[in-house]
């Protein structure tokens, strides 16, 4: 207590202005470790856009302004909405234009997403697993965001520089064609060719499809659960929607004919709800340029799956098939139960171990609800999603915890010394053996043993404004001829082999060429993977960042704290 009160009496002698840069340096730091939140979504949000061989989105201040302020409305009002009441405290305007162009954009064309925090769900899901928000953080007309947190609400403002910066210039005042509405002045005229040439700068650098799932990826959600709007407004869960968006500027007409298909790592065809299209999307939000598969089934932890894309453009056919794996659970449950209608009950938990039980849906309505449970163990229980919990049981042999859902499930967990789990399923695409010579190969023989295509359509039939050189060569040299299908014989898997088995002690990669892009730019990055450079470690996070500067900070302190006694 003595060095107690003498510290409090050092502490009053320091004069005013050192208190006051103390509290600041203080703020600094508390108010850097919550920037870091921010700065952890602006990297989540790139990273899948690098998955999707897209540009990153640069930092706007202005964006980034508007969107603090509507995530402040919301969790001043605790609200989750893209539209404010200008009733409410903390409005700034009605919809995502108003409050952008509020805040200084010049520009009315930008796209908003709003999400709140979960305890379970990662925000990369919530952003790219619904359907209407992955097509807009894949858009390729965007280049710039601002992203703006507040007590659990997030806001996303993805805008277009080169528009923005068009709405600096004067009103057009030539002969039409022309348009209105899209700058901060809803008069101010933009000429029309000056428009399209903006935004085709922007698609210049994006591929000529934007898959989703990427190839090869690994960390995708299985399921689709409620979205707002909601693209199936019918079914609660569902299988994870396979989507394409065509470039425009290699399709001067939207394809025909687009058909997706789903395959298990059997080679099976998955059942789907449905194709979602710009002729049957409840919501009128998807182009012509936009398709998604809705998966009836939601799909398999740690599992790879093969996806078919198949296309009519200018009386050609076109074909393209990649895989792509689920996020395993082996880094977050050391044993894995999954359970179905008419399964034992009674699971057996090795006592502290980590098990994670799928409960598999019956239909797509069906969602087990809130879980309470009435146990004589110890128990941690967890939610990973709603069909998937996270339990860790403890206490002496046959002691019982008793799960009970909402919907009527029961399931008795019981500490015991053995179990019927299994290891958590980890898959990916380039170690499956059924990409050589499996059902990949087969899937596209069942087309015929001719090409699909024999050339490129016409470079005239894919012409952009002005004079693109470089990308008309692309496109003379086969850019759009990396959506056709090509049989692999026997000497070719062999040689792939070969090659691959020759390159493993580099740790090198490579794909079958089923799965590789045909006419693919040369320097083009090879799948990125989170584990790699652009990984989380705990060297950048927040409580190493504050523990180092708390470290540096304190003989600073401590100096003036002497010095003024």
């Amino acid at each position: 207590m003595k060095r107690l009160n003498t510290f409090r009496q050092s502490f009053r002698k320091i004069p005013t202005e050192r208190t006051l840069g103390l509290f600041v340096c203080l703020c600094a730091l508390l108010s850097g470790l919550h920037a870091e939140s921010s700065e952890t979504l602006y990297t989540t949000v790139n990273r899948q856009r690098t998955l999707a061989e897209l540009p990153e989105l640069h930092r706007q201040p202005i964006l980034e302004k508007a969107a603090r302020a509507h995530s402040a409305y919301m969790a001043q009002n605790r609200i989750l909405t893209i539209r404010e009441s200008s009733d409410r405290p903390g409005y700034t305007g009605e919809w995502p234009p108003d409050r952008a162009v509020a805040a200084g954009y010049r520009t009315r064309m930008l796209f908003e997403s709003v999400s709140a925090s979960s305890r379970w769900t990662p925000e990369q899901d919530r952003l790219f697993a619904s359907i209407y928000r992955r097509f807009g953080f894949l858009n390729m007309e965007k280049d710039e965001i601002g992203i703006g947190v507040e007590k659990g609400y997030s806001t996303y403002d993805l805008g277009t520089s080169t528009i923005n910066r068009l709405c600096q210039r004067p009103s057009y005042t030539g002969p039409k064609p022309y348009v209105t509405g899209i700058c901060n002045n809803p008069n101010k005229r933009i000429k029309k060719s000056d428009l399209d040439r903006a935004r085709n700068d922007l698609r210049r650098s994006a591929p000529s499809l934007v898959l989703w799932p990427p190839r090869d990826s690994r960390e995708t959600p299985p399921a689709l659960y409620d979205e707002l709007p909601d693209p199936l407004p019918d079914d609660a869960v569902s299988g994870l929607p396979i989507s394409v968006a065509f470039n425009s500027l290699d399709f001067d007409t939207p394809p025909q004919k687009v058909k997706m298909t789903l395959k298990d790592r059997e080679g099976e065809a998955l059942e789907a709800l449905g194709s979602l299209t710009a002729e049957n999307d409840p919501a009128h939000k998807l182009t012509p340029y936009q398709f998604a598969l809705m998966p009836k089934q939601r799909l398999e932890w740690g599992r790879n799956y093969y996806a078919e894309l198949r296309y009519h453009y200018r009386g050609r056919v076109y074909h393209k098939t990649w895989c792509f794996s689920t996020r395993s659970l082996k880094d977050v449950a050391e044993r894995y139960y999954r359970y179905e209608e008419g399964d034992e009950t009674e699971l057996s938990l090795l006592p502290g171990k980590r098990y994670a039980i799928y409960i598999v849906p019956e239909n797509t309505e069906d969602l087990p609800g809130k879980v309470r449970w009435d146990t004589h163990a110890n128990i941690d229980l967890r939610m990973i999603d709603p069909h998937t919990l996270l339990v860790t049981l403890s206490g002496e042999l046959d002691e019982q915890a008793q799960l009970i859902f909402a919907n009527g499930l029961k399931l008795n967990l019981i500490v015991a010394s053995g179990d019927n789990a299994q290891a958590p399923d980890d898959e990916n695409c380039f170690d499956d053996p059924a990409l050589d010579p499996g059902i990949l190969s087969v899937g596209l023989r069942a087309y015929g043993n001719k090409p699909l295509a024999d050339e490129a359509p016409d470079e005239s039939n894919a012409s952009r404004e002005g004079n693109d050189t470089s990308r008309s060569k692309l496109q003379k040299s086969g850019a759009l001829q990396e959506n056709r299908a090509w049989d692999i014989t026997e000497k070719q898997r062999r040689e792939e082999n070969s090659a691959r088995d020759s390159n493993e002690s580099n740790k090198t990669l490579l794909r079958p060429s089923v799965l590789r892009a045909e006419g693919e730019k040369s320097g083009t990055k090879g799948p990125f993977h989170p584990s790699e450079s652009e990984a989380y470690s705990f060297f950048t996070s927040p409580l190493f960042l504050g523990t180092v500067l708390m470290i540096l900070f304190y003989p600073i302190l401590r100096f003036l704290i002497r010095r003024s006694s």
